[in-house]
């Protein structure tokens, strides 16, 4: 494959990956849980979190992507028109964790194939010349639950999953975040359509 064709093809999968839809969410619920009637919502950063659960939780994550997704949350639940207030007011917590996992893709192409000198019609020398291409990337998992402060447990998770970029911009990080809380967050609460 000669080099324009390689730009080519790499533009064609940059421009596919851009224009991906929205990222596949996957939710679970307790289905007894009255969801119905929580409005009031407290946004705890993981390490708050194990705090408020009596030390049982997700591990902290660096102070910028926590912020970043605190506040993205908040901005999302307050769109839906969801009161966000302190922990001792909340009718639920809501927390976050990211999970990251580096992935390799490998891929063989045949390039070319070509015959060679024919003895007779049942013998001729033939050659393919493979190429390989390898691309190492890193996948990221975002997990959003509410969980019920009196019983401290677990009533409902969304999580994603997305492709992260190798050297992403702030603008870049800000759009991300925003793009996979909008996504989870959309699918909140099971059932209802939640208050605009």
């Amino acid at each position: 494959m000669n080099t324009a064709a390689r730009i080519a093809l790499g533009l064609c999968v940059a421009l596919l990956a851009g224009c991906a839809s929205t990222p596949k969410v996957s939710v679970d619920h307790n289905p007894a849980f009255e969801f119905a009637s929580k409005t009031r919502f407290a946004v705890l950063r993981p390490e708050l979190a194990v705090a408020a659960l009596g030390g049982r939780g997700a591990p902290v994550m660096n102070d910028l992507m926590a912020q970043r997704l605190t506040t993205t949350i908040e901005r999302n639940l307050r769109e839906r028109g969801y009161e966000v207030v302190p922990a001792p007011q909340a009718d639920m917590y809501v927390t976050f964790f990211v999970t990251t996992e580096n992935r390799t893709d490998v891929h063989t192409y045949n390039t070319g194939f070509g015959y060679g000198r024919c003895w007779d019609a049942w013998r001729c020398a033939a050659w393919a010349s493979p190429e390989v291409s390898v691309q190492n990337y890193t996948v990221g998992t975002l997990f959003i639950d509410f969980i019920d402060p009196a019983s401290e447990k677990l009533q409902w998770r969304g999580t994603t999953s997305k492709r992260l970029p190798s050297n992403p911009s702030q603008d870049k990080r800000d759009e991300l975040a925003e793009q996979v809380v909008h996504a989870i967050i959309d699918q909140f609460p099971p059932g209802r359509v939640p208050p605009r």
